[in-house]
């Protein structure tokens, strides 16, 4: 997660596939989920389970919501340095069949990255092309602790707070691979982003 551009094409997530499983799942994999409400962390867990690449994988889920890092997250100290930590989200797309041509609602979609709770639901039933799901660059829980570890300033930054920011640095890059440059989305400082 959030590693040098460098290394970030190392990662064992194969993001040319539809799939949001890294490619090694002999270790347990946590799934940290950037989702909005129930109904798109729902979404997300049936994508990963939709796409299990075998019965007995060990995975389980966790929130990362940005100022809002939940318990199962804050369990990941007591984790093996093996576990996987894969950062998830769903985009959601402007509408494509108009072509290049430019229309309000397209500019309105530009400027709006995120439709409320009721359009999310509409979006997904009637229009799931308008749906991208998103997996960030992962990384071991032992290579995070390094970066931790290295990176600790005295803030007091605890380990599950540093792996949340990380896992949404990574999915920001990767939304902007799905979205385009075009599209801000203000979640995260540009800055934090390509730092």
């Amino acid at each position: 997660m959030a590693a040098s551009a460098e290394s970030a094409g190392n990662s064992p997530a194969d993001h040319g596939s539809a799939s949001p499983w890294p490619v090694v799942t002999d270790h347990p994999v946590v799934f940290l989920l950037d989702a909005r409400d129930d109904f798109e962390a729902e979404l997300l867990r049936r994508w990963v389970q939709g796409e299990k690449p075998h019965a007995d994988v060990r995975y389980s889920f966790a929130s990362i919501r940005k100022g809002q890092v939940g318990e199962s997250l804050g369990r990941l100290t007591q984790e093996d340095d093996s576990t996987w930590l894969q950062p998830l989200r769903i985009a959601w797309l402007p509408p494509s069949d108009e072509g290049s041509r430019r229309t309000l609602q397209n500019l309105f979609h530009g400027l709006v990255a995120e439709p409320g709770k009721l359009r999310r639901r509409w979006l997904a039933k009637h229009e799931p092309e308008r749906l991208a799901y998103v997996a960030g660059d992962g990384a071991t829980l032992s290579e995070l602790r390094d970066r931790h570890a290295a990176a600790a300033t005295g803030s007091g930054d605890v380990l599950p707070d540093f792996c949340a920011s990380q896992a949404l640095i990574a999915l920001e890059r990767a939304e902007r691979t799905v979205r385009g440059a075009r599209y801000k989305i203000p979640r995260i400082l540009p800055s934090e982003v390509f730092a």
